[in-house]
């Protein structure tokens, strides 16, 4: 048995040149292969590596695990994975040859798709961008880029449950042709009190206005609803450079209708939420009853609530949107190739990976990549109780009257975009506005060209 896994590993692990077909053209690279891999094997591009961490064991955890899964359990043996360099030329380099095959008529069969947004350089005190396969997956849906899934969903599922992924999240990758995109995972910031200290009834009905100026929620809701609490994980963690949450797109709710080409908010609406943000003073808020013996805990929905941090009864308080109820953000996401030519097999990959199962215990969700970040959750609305906890170091569940909070929460998202290039915009924007406000130059002209530069830059981003 041993001499079996071992060689089993050893074909797993073999890399596997892709032939670009263009004389002189970078040559792209199997990382990791199925243990019958032909000639011409299902290919999964791989990009959920958002870390800069050189080790490679998570990785390798991460992808033994699920070819493993796959050869077991779907029968998939002939696959190739191809996973996109971290970061630097190389990554730049694969893009643009990705780009031109697919554009050809070929590439992947299957993406499994994380967002490399943007990150904060200690040393120039910049926030760098890292560019990423497809900036506007809703843009590259009604482009035709992805395969329509409900008839395959319909007559090919063996282990998704469809129904009991969180639809409100699901239906942002559905189109007039149906769901293209499978959300991998989502979040939402929120700000954690003890349920002694403060509780209330959660409505979908409630917004943005009603965090700034309803007088029962207000005081509990502005020390989140100011984005100004500390982030290390975009800013490192030496605490010199400004650590604001940028939420802006939060709050403005869904941002862009693809399929028209228009922005869903209008520039006076993004100068007036930006005047807020600035308007309000953190020592100002979070002003409760001075009895009350200490402030809310801002976190983004994820498994840090689970027990071994909250084992105690909690409030959620959600950061509303204009739109009314909630709005979440799916930073990792899978698709299919509409140039595939194996749609069923590609098919089998996207239902694996939503079973319950999978999502709860594969190292592919529960690495340092997906799940295991801690400030995201995953679609399947039965897992995070006692008994499905994520498959995580002591398990991540949440106790029965707190997974019952965040049950409330999860009924109050109304929409859901993708994080992306209209996402970083926001978070830019709302960066630079915050340096104006410190450098005392945030006077009402400064402001507006700032919205107006921004505004003028989403309207043509949505466009292209």
């Amino acid at each position: 048995m041993k001499k079996k896994i071992l060689s089993v590993l050893s074909a797993v692990l073999m890399l596997t040149v892709i032939l670009t077909g263009c004389k002189g053209s970078t040559k792209l690279e199997y990382a990791y292969t199925g243990s019958e891999m032909s000639r011409d094997p299902l290919v999964i591009c791989v990009d959920i590596e958002t870390t800069d961490s050189e080790d490679k064991y998570f990785r390798d955890r991460m992808m033994l695990d699920l070819i493993n899964t796959l050869e077991q359990t779907a029968g998939l043996k002939d696959t190739a994975f191809l996973l996109i360099p971290h970061k630097g030329n190389e990554r730049t380099t694969a893009l643009d040859r990705l780009r031109i095959e697919m554009m050809a008529g070929g590439g992947p069969d299957v993406f499994l798709m994380a967002h490399h947004g943007s990150k904060g350089n200690t040393q120039t005190g910049q926030v760098e961008e890292t560019e990423n396969l497809f900036e506007f997956p809703q843009k590259a849906m009604e482009n035709g880029m992805f395969l329509p899934l409900d008839t395959y969903m319909e007559n090919n599922t063996k282990y998704a449950e469809w129904d009991k992924l969180t639809q409100s999240v699901l239906a942002a990758g559905r189109n007039d042709e149906g769901q293209q995109i499978i959300p991998l995972k989502y979040t939402l910031p929120v700000i954690v009190y003890e349920k002694e200290q403060f509780d209330y009834t959660p409505n979908r009905t409630l917004s943005w206005h009603d965090m700034l100026n309803d007088p029962t929620l207000s005081p509990y809701a502005l020390d989140l609803a100011n984005c100004t609490d500390y982030d290390y994980s975009v800013y490192g963690n030496d605490g010199e450079l400004p650590a604001t949450q940028y939420h802006l797109e939060y709050i403005l709710g869904e941002l862009a209708d693809f399929k028209n080409e228009a922005l869903l908010f209008t520039e006076e609406e993004l100068l007036a939420r930006i005047n807020e943000l600035l308007s309000l003073d953190r020592d100002d808020a979070n002003d409760v009853p001075e009895d009350d013996s200490r402030s809310g805990v801002e976190e983004m929905l994820g498994s840090n609530l689970s027990a071994n941090s909250y084992n105690q009864p909690i409030t959620l308080i959600p950061m509303y949107s204009d739109d009314g109820g909630v709005t979440a953000n799916i930073s990792a996401f899978a698709a299919i190739n509409r140039n595939t030519k194996r749609p069923e097999e590609a098919f089998a990959v996207l239902d694996l990976l939503m079973s319950k199962r999978v999502q709860q215990t594969n190292n592919f969700f529960t690495s340092p990549f997906l799940l295991g970040d801690l400030r995201s959750f995953p679609m399947h609305e039965e897992l995070f109780q006692e008994d499905t906890a994520l498959s995580m170091e002591g398990g991540a569940y949440m106790t029965p009257e707190n997974l019952k909070e965040l049950c409330e929460v999860r009924g109050q998202i109304t929409g859901a975009n993708f994080a992306g290039r209209t996402v970083q915009i926001l978070k830019s924007l709302h960066y630079d506005a915050i340096r104006l406000k410190e450098q005392q130059t945030a006077d009402d002209l400064s402001v507006k060209a700032l919205v107006h530069e921004a505004y003028e830059n989403l309207e043509h981003r949505v466009k292209e």
